[in-house]
């Protein structure tokens, strides 16, 4: 009976500890994916609000018109657009960072349950090696 809760016991314990480090790259990684397509999204949007800034440009310059608004008001407007295409630059910085940080956290994790895996096999390892046996007075 000892014997067999001596063996069934830690068994137990390390099956707990191995799922509960599984779960967790599970639940970032999920979280890791979705920024990328966060990220994904907002780089189309820049895209998109480039292509729209350079057409409208260049038919100014094609057109040799002049301004609707005059052009104060156009580099005002001007003014404005970079603004925000800034912000979105930093917004996007700022995801890349968090991102790096849920993949650095998951690595620690991967870590963790590599050496949860190595202590599990020297457990093993201990229990059916007797050569390690130590006497306790010898």
């Amino acid at each position: 009976m000892n014997k067999t809760l001596s063996v069934c016991i830690p068994l137990l314990m390390v099956t707990l500890l191995v799922s509960a480090s599984t779960a967790v790259p599970q639940v970032q990684g999920n979280q890791v994916l979705q920024k990328i397509e966060d990220m994904q999204q907002q780089k189309e949007i820049l895209e998109g609000k480039c292509t729209q800034i350079r057409e409208k440009l260049d038919n100014y310059f094609k057109e040799k018109a002049p301004l609707p608004a005059g052009i104060i008001e156009w580099l005002i407007q001007l003014i404005l657009i970079l603004i925000r295409i800034v912000e979105a630059i930093i917004q996007f910085i700022l995801d890349v960072m968090e991102l790096g940080a849920l993949i650095e956290y998951l690595i620690e994790r991967v870590l963790v349950l590599i050496d949860l895996i190595i202590r599990f096999v020297e457990w093993i390892l201990g229990l059916f090696n007797p050569d390690k046996i130590v006497s306790i007075g010898m």
